[in-house]
This record gives structure tokens, C-alpha cells and sequence, in this order.
């Protein structure tokens, strides 16, 4: 894979044991001061809820109010409940260590922007499980109503990723300072979901083709030191008889020493709801270092809600424990990591607008403010840096507008996914 310049942990505490599970329920009570769940919570429009009058606003809209739901909920109760119920007794069964994850609220708006009365869905609470060999098997996701009662469970088979730094990304990262040394608190962007098709390589043998899309930080140019938080959105098609099906769902991912295990998780689940997503939706992902607000760097929040279907996903104390100072915000387009070797889908074009920074001065601006960098997506034939042929473009970044605005266009899938050259 190469980068065309063109101007210019795992996820949270781990728990495997019943010390260790003592050690979780009394850190989370210390980061929480619970207060019981509410249904709705009311907030006016402000920057915080993602004024638009301000044209870099550093929330996506309703952010705040949210983020107060989720404070409301007791994170120690809520894992209790969950390790103590049926759904977690099946689900493991027949999988090996089964550790703690992260803990993400599915909410939907039923009076949008500006008023923001934000009814909570569901909580879910993720567990990661291996196989008999140690590796990576699955997350199990246990879902609870607002009142914490355990309703259901799904799980998350599936390995989800973004590339590993040096295999590609199509889309611009930008530093607040020329030297790339100047810490960034929180990236975010809205952008029109776009809608994945057959390209005329085809989807390979799984007739699977996808494409991502994220903002995120990291604290190495292109991510090159592994370490990386994100979150957006994954849409696929799976072709069928002349057509696509189209699937789409929210996702984050916290990357510690480079991706993979325990990979992304989806918010989605059984019967708690799920962030509804269609293509050309405006979406509104948001990833914020909890340094922004005197917190512990190494924490992130992240939030993605689709404006279109006022659903929304939200999650906050997802530690990353390498990652604590990160200096370079990114927001990209790219093929997907599937285990079973996915393309990149044929999405046209789609357009990115108001993508922003808040920097740790507590200046926030869209990226043109500061020193951005587009980047195109190309692969050439060969694999494991054995490469031969012409550069193939795969996504090509449009110039850079005044306002934060870019758009991404879809060229071509061949030699992808990508395969190291």
C-alpha cells in the first residue's frame, strides 16, 4: 500500500478473574458518582450540542445531553448485572477468558437539535472472548434496559478493523502545529454516509465489499507507532444476483501496539436498539480525549449519531494504554480488515464537511486552520511488500475547502484489500 501526499488495548480494564473483577467494579464506582438512570434528558441548544452557528463547533449534535444519560448510569451495577445473568452463562460457554471491554449506550433523540430530549435505548455491555488456542473468538454483548435489567444478548463473531498504519488510508490528517508536537484533544467531522456498491472487480470469493468511515487521533504520524482511536461508521454489500444488500452500523476501536485483536466493536445489538443508518444519512462522529476536560489522558470517549434517524451511540472511559498524548487528527475513507478478505466497495463519491479540532489550548477550528494533509489510497499488485506494476488509485481526496469540506471519490478496488504494497 502507498500514500500518495497530495498537499500540504485494548479496549478498557480487562477482567478475568474474580480479584480482577472486584479491582473493575471499584474503579468504575470511582470514576462514576451514579445517580440511577433517567428515560430523557433535556438540553438547550448550545456549542456543546453542536451549535451550528459556529462553523467548528467541537460536539456533534446532542452530544452533551447524551453524555449525561450515560454519566447517570452505574457502570459497576450495570457489569454485575450482566455477569450474573443467564444471557453471560450461555454466551460463554463455549469460549475461554472472557474479560471485560467497554460498556456503550444506544439513544434516540425524540426532540432533536436544539432541544436534545434524548431517550436511552438500551445499555451493552461487552465482554471480549478467546478460543481454546488464546486468540481472539468473539464479543459478547449483553444488553440492559435503562433501569439496568438485563434483556438480551448478541455476539459479535465477525473481526472488524481499520488498516494497520502502513496499509492505508484515503483522506486528510492534520497536526495544530508544523512540527506535529502540539496536542490535540478531540476530532470530529460530518460527512453523507455513503453507499457501498459492486465494483466492476467484483466483491472476491465472499461476494462481500466494503468501505469505513472515520475520525480519529493518534500520536504518530499515519499512526505508525500502532497507537490509534476512532469512530464512524462500516457499510457493506453483499452481492446477490445482480444487486447489493446493503448493511451499515456504528463502530469504535481502540488500537494499542496496532490494530487487531480484540478489533472494533459494532454498536449494534439484539433488541436494544441500534444506531439506523442509510446511505446519504448525515453522520456526526466525535472522538474526544478525556485530557479536554481534566480527566485521565489516556480515556476517550467517542459518540456517532446519524442526524437522519436521531439514533446514536455513545461511549465514555475507553482506555487506551498506549496512547495519551496524541498530536494528529484523522479523517479518513478506507477498506475494512474482514476475516474473510472483503474489497472496497464501489461507493461513488461522498462529502465530508466542518471537519474539526479542538487543540489542548482549548482552541478549536476546522482543519484548514491548522496544517493538513491529503492522502489518496493506491495499491499495486504483489503482497507482503513484494510489489511489482503501476499504482492503482483506489480513493482520491478532493482539495480542501474553506470551511472544513472535502470530497472523497471512489476510482477503482482493484488489488484490494489491501495487501501490503
Amino acid at each position: 500500500m502507498h500514500f500518495q501526499r497530495v498537499n500540504g488495548p485494548r479496549l478498557g480494564p480487562r477482567v478475568s478473574s474474580a480479584l480482577g473483577l472486584i479491582f473493575l467494579l471499584a474503579l468504575l464506582s470511582a470514576r462514576v458518582a451514579p445517580v440511577g438512570a433517567s428515560s430523557t434528558i433535556t438540553s438547550t441548544g448550545n456549542v456543546a450540542d453542536g451549535d451550528t452557528s459556529n462553523s467548528a463547533s467541537s460536539a456533534a449534535p446532542c452530544q452533551s445531553a447524551v453524555a449525561q444519560t450515560y454519566s447517570s448510569m452505574d457502570k459497576s451495577t450495570a457489569v454485575e448485572n450482566a455477569l450474573g445473568s443467564s444471557y453471560y452463562a450461555e454466551g460463554i460457554a463455549s469460549y475461554f477468558s472472557p474479560t471485560y471491554n467497554s460498556i456503550f449506550q444506544i439513544d434516540k433523540a425524540t426532540a432533536p437539535y436544539p432541544i436534545c430530549t434524548e431517550k436511552v435505548l438500551s445499555f451493552n455491555v461487552v465482554f471480549t472472548l478467546k478460543n481454546s488456542a488464546g486468540a481472539w473468538a468473539g464479543n459478547l454483548v449483553i444488553t440492559e434496559s435503562q433501569n439496568l435489567t438485563v434483556i438480551g444478548s448478541s455476539l459479535q463473531r465477525q473481526p472488524i478493523s481499520a488498516n494497520s498504519h502502513d496499509i492505508g488510508w484515503a483522506g486528510y490528517q492534520v497536526t495544530a502545529n508544523s512540527g506535529g508536537t502540539k496536542l490535540i484533544n478531540e476530532s470530529f467531522d460530518e460527512y453523507y454516509q455513503p453507499t457501498p456498491g459492486y465494483p466492476s472487480t467484483g466483491c472476491g470469493t465472499s461476494n462481500e465489499c466494503n468501505v469505513i468511515v472515520w475520525v480519529g487521533m493518534t500520536d504518530a504520524s499515519l499512526g505508525s507507532d500502532g497507537a490509534l482511536v476512532q469512530a464512524g461508521t462500516w457499510a457493506t454489500c453483499a452481492y446477490s444476483s445482480g444487486s447489493c444488500t446493503n448493511s451499515y452500523f456504528a463502530f469504535y476501536e481502540v488500537c494499542s501496539y496496532g490494530c487487531g485483536p480484540p478489533y472494533g466493536v459494532q454498536c449494534t445489538t439484539s433488541n436494544g436498539g441500534n444506531v439506523v443508518i442509510g446511505g446519504g444519512d448525515s453522520i456526526y462522529p466525535d472522538v474526544q480525549d478525556e485530557a479536554a476536560s481534566g480527566g485521565d489522558p489516556h480515556y476517550y470517549d467517542f459518540y456517532t449519531v446519524d442526524t437522519t434517524s436521531n439514533t446514536s451511540c455513545y461511549i465514555s472511559g475507553d482506555k487506551d494504554p498506549q496512547l495519551y498524548q496524541p498530536s494528529y487528527g484523522q479523517f479518513m475513507a478506507e477498506n475494512g480488515i474482514t476475516s474473510n478478505s472483503q474489497p472496497l466497495a464501489d461507493f461513488g463519491s461522498f462529502s465530508t464537511v466542518d471537519a474539526g479540532i479542538e487543540v489542548d489550548s482549548g482552541h478549536t477550528g476546522n482543519i484548514n486552520s491548522y496544517y493538513p494533509t491529503a492522502y489518496d489510497m493506491e495499491n499495486q499488485a504483489g503482497s507482503g511488500g513484494s510489489c511489482s506494476g503501476s499504482l492503482v488509485t483506489n480513493i482520491q481526496e478532493g482539495t480542501l475547502g474553506s470551511g472544513g469540506d472535502f470530497t472523497s471519490t471512489w476510482k477503482s478496488s482493484q488489488y484490494t484489500p489491501p495487501n501490503g504494497c
